[in-house]
């Protein structure tokens, strides 16, 4: 081993200070998705003090930092990922480090993965001269909305990559405890959009038009049979339709019906099976009713793969750091736009344990909060993968 476990949890909790106040700071400084102007600006100037090469990448405000190794152990292209994207929520806690714009906070973590990301930084270039090969910071913009993931990958950050890691918190768990899992952590996302074109005509004359209303309502009926007659009851998967929208009067046939839904899976063959059924149900039941159906399908994020070695290595390295690990029992239908790393080279996505007590708060609440313990433990653990399975 390049290092010892005992030497990377010395050195991190010695910088637990530095986390803490880098955790702080981005907490009380949000910013929504696509706008993480200062935030992007604060992690270079971070990094750049810390000696890492890194700068702002693109027009979302990604950063990279790069460092290259100057040792002998290879251990190939090694890849870190946080993101660093608020959601628009007020914060109700009352603290020092309360969210110090009106209606924007971290309540889903993210400032806690960007500190951690930024102890591994310290730590990796204080260790620079051990190892051979490079690790790659990636600091991922708009994770909760569009996701910056992709362009990183297509930007070729993630060329070469032979390992990527990341990490969520989980209220759940508390700190010293992770979780994670072989195979799929989380599932496919797919954005659903359909237009059910009828005949508008009065209401008291329905034989003179073509009712969309109708015809939408059977469309939502028959798209859950692609869950309940068409996947595999061993196969997850969800469809959800959240917008109806149709119609202009009480006393009005109604010409035209907009609606939109979102499709989960976990299997890429699933996923295929599900997209093929709704066009065809889309055709069908538009036909059946008199109307015109289409259906608009929109990729979103891929499953996020965690690779079996890496899940055996956070196991390991979990023993040695008296850590509690626990293997996660089901994947998630929830999605991470880590699922695009995942997809390009092997990976590893974990859960780390931060909540403060018992029946902490869930994340995407207004009074989430943390138990900063989980810092340098999330530090040491990124710091530790990146060692593992060296070529």
């Amino acid at each position: 081993m390049i290092v010892s476990t005992t030497e990377v949890m010395r050195d991190s909790a010695n910088m637990e200070e530095s986390l803490v106040e880098w955790r702080r700071r981005l907490h009380m400084y949000p910013e929504l998705s696509g706008n993480e102007v200062q935030t992007s600006e604060y992690i270079v100037s971070e990094l750049r003090k810390m000696g890492v090469d890194a700068s702002v990448v693109n027009e979302r405000h990604a950063v990279v930092g790069i460092i290259k190794g100057r040792g002998t152990e290879n251990i190939g292209v090694r890849c870190l990922r946080a993101d660093m994207d608020a959601l628009p929520i007020r914060e109700a806690n009352d603290v020092p480090y309360k969210s110090r714009s009106d209606g924007v906070m971290h309540a889903c973590g993210h400032d806690a993965h960007v500190a951690i990301q930024l102890g591994a930084a310290a730590l990796l270039n204080k260790y620079k001269d051990r190892f051979a090969g490079e690790i790659r910071l990636l600091f991922e913009p708009a994770e909760e909305t569009v996701g910056g993931a992709l362009e990183l990958v297509n930007a070729g950050y993630m060329k070469g990559a032979n390992a990527v890691f990341g990490l969520h918190m989980q209220p759940d768990l508390s700190a010293g405890q992770v979780e994670a899992r072989v195979g799929a952590m989380s599932g496919y996302s797919d954005n659903l959009k359909f237009n059910v074109r009828g005949k508008s005509a009065h209401g008291a004359y329905p034989e003179r038009g073509t009712d969309a209303i109708v015809a939408a309502s059977n469309l939502v009926l028959a798209l859950q049979t692609i869950v309940s007659r068409n996947a595999s009851p061993f196969e997850s998967a969800a469809l959800s339709i959240g917008i109806m929208e149709g119609g202009t009067a009480g006393n009005i046939i109604c010409g035209n019906v907009y609606m939109k839904g979102t499709l989960r899976t976990l299997s890429a063959e699933t996923r295929e099976l599900a997209l093929r059924r709704i066009n065809e149900i889309a055709r069908g039941v538009g036909a059946a009713y008199g109307c015109e159906c289409e259906a608009e399908v929109t990729a979103g994020y891929e499953a996020v793969i965690c690779d079996e070695r890496f899940v055996s290595a956070l196991r390991g390295i979990s023993s040695q750091m008296n850590a509690e690990y626990f293997t996660k029992e089901y994947p998630s239908l929830g999605v991470d736009s880590f699922g695009c790393l995942t997809a390009a080279a092997p990976g590893l996505y974990y859960n780390l344990g931060c909540g403060k007590t018992a029946g902490a708060l869930p994340l995407h609440t207004d009074a989430f909060d943390i138990d900063e313990k989980c810092l340098a433990i999330g530090a040491c653990l990124q710091t530790l993968l990146c060692f593992t399975n060296p070529l």
